[in-house]
């Protein structure tokens, strides 16, 4: 093969081009740039990479949206989020919180249908009319 000799550049086609005794290899002149998924849950650490022909172990192509926990496989853009736990599960920058209990028909109250002033006032009526009734 004339392609073969000690001035040739090696690249990634499974010969020694370069007859350094080196098949292929991060070195090579068409390697590519492989990222980190150390969790191996499809989503890379675009801070941590590595150039070779094939990926080594625990590296992969670049994903699209980029893991922001590599060594928890629950954690990742997508991921569903657990509320008020204290994790980003899907990597939007914050723990998302339960939501406010709900009222029933708006009044502001958790429990009864009531409000205080509306307490208050069917209190106050009471007291207005028993006298009355006495008599």
């Amino acid at each position: 093969m004339a392609d073969v000799n000690p001035d040739a550049a090696e690249v990634c086609n499974g010969i020694d081009d370069d007859c350094d005794a080196q098949v292929d290899g991060p070195g090579s002149a068409d390697a590519a740039t492989w990222y980190a998924d150390a969790d191996s849950d499809g989503y890379t650490d675009p801070a941590a990479s590595a150039t070779d022909c094939a990926p080594p172990d625990g590296f992969a192509e670049a994903s699209e949206l980029p893991d922001c926990d590599d060594a928890d496989p629950t954690v990742h853009p997508g991921a569903a989020e657990v509320l008020d736990d204290g994790v980003d599960q899907d990597c939007d920058g914050e723990d998302q919180l339960s939501p406010p209990e709900s009222t029933e028909g708006g009044c502001g109250c958790s429990t009864g249908s009531r409000s205080p002033a509306g307490v208050g006032l069917v209190g106050l009526a009471l007291l207005l009319f028993l006298p009355l009734r006495r008599r």
